[in-house]
Parts: structure tokens; sequence; C-alpha cells
């Protein structure tokens, strides 16, 4: 993703990533019927880490835009 467009791109892109993760999550937790369980299930971590794997990769990659990473 190049130019500003990516800049603003990239955060819009991880609100989607992050919806779909919680619509998943809670789509499981229906299923399971652990609605009322209000900690972390462990299959919910692979979510959590999903998002800060694409966190990480967004923030590498518009430092290397605005020229940090060159």
């Amino acid at each position: 993703m190049g130019g500003r467009s990516g800049l603003f791109l990239e955060p819009v892109l991880l609100l989607v990533i992050a919806f779909f993760c919680d619509r998943a999550a809670v789509r499981e937790r229906k299923r399971e019927d652990l609605s009322d369980f209000t900690q972390l299930l462990p299959n919910e971590w692979r979510y959590m880490e999903l998002l800060l794997i694409c966190v990480v990769a967004f923030a590498l990659l518009q430092m290397y835009q605005i020229g940090w990473l060159h």
C-alpha cells in the first residue's frame, strides 16, 4: 500500500479484521453456550494473536512508508 492512502487504509483494514474476529468469537461463544462467561476462552486467544500480528505488521509498514525503516 503506497502513498498517503495507505496510511489511512491500514487502520480501516485493522478495524475490519477486528470486527470479524469479534463476530467469530461471539458466534463460538453462542455455539458453546458460554455467552455469560466473562473471561477470554483459550480458543479466543488466537483472535487476539491475529490482531496483534496485524497491528505490528501495519505499524512496521507505516514506519517504512514514512521513511523510518529505510
